[in-house]
């Protein structure tokens, strides 16, 4: 019996941390700007920092412009509904608010994204569909407002 046991409880701890890891998934840990922040002066970029590597060339990652009627509407709501219609779509390039990544190194865990200029002021949208070095695919976004401070 003693013996079984010094078998079979390092084989459990390792099936137990092996799983643990299966079960890990890429998840945003930083953003500037951060989600459901205001800014008074559009970035020239967004930056995104993950828990882990991902596979640049086989993600995608986009920011829109988010149209809303001032004051109303569930922004949370019409951003998912944004990001379901646009994420996947391919040559887009005239009706995003980016222009691309800074760099396409991979796998990597921080990127940035140029933002193209003069962007007038309202909510956007930054949406992801990635693939982690872990080969875990994720998709999600978040918004943040530009309210250019008055003069």
């Amino acid at each position: 019996m003693k013996r079984w046991l010094r078998v079979a409880i390092p084989l459990v701890s390792s099936l137990a941390l092996v799983s643990s890891l299966a079960l890990a998934h890429s998840y945003l840990t930083r953003s500037t700007p951060s989600a459901g922040q205001t800014v008074a002066v559009m970035p020239s970029t967004v930056s995104l920092e993950f828990s882990e590597g991902l596979e640049v060339a086989f993600s995608s990652f986009k920011v829109y412009a988010l149209s809303m009627e001032a004051g109303n509407g569930d922004v949370k709501a019409a951003a998912a509904k944004l990001t379901q219609r646009v994420l996947a779509l391919k040559d887009d390039h005239a009706g995003r608010a980016d222009l691309g990544l800074v760099s396409s190194a991979s796998p990597a865990a921080r990127l940035e994204l140029v933002l193209k200029p003069k962007l007038i002021a309202g909510w956007y949208v930054v949406m992801w569909k990635a693939l982690s070095i872990d080969s875990h695919v994720t998709s999600d976004f978040y918004a943040f407002r530009y309210m250019p401070a008055k003069p």
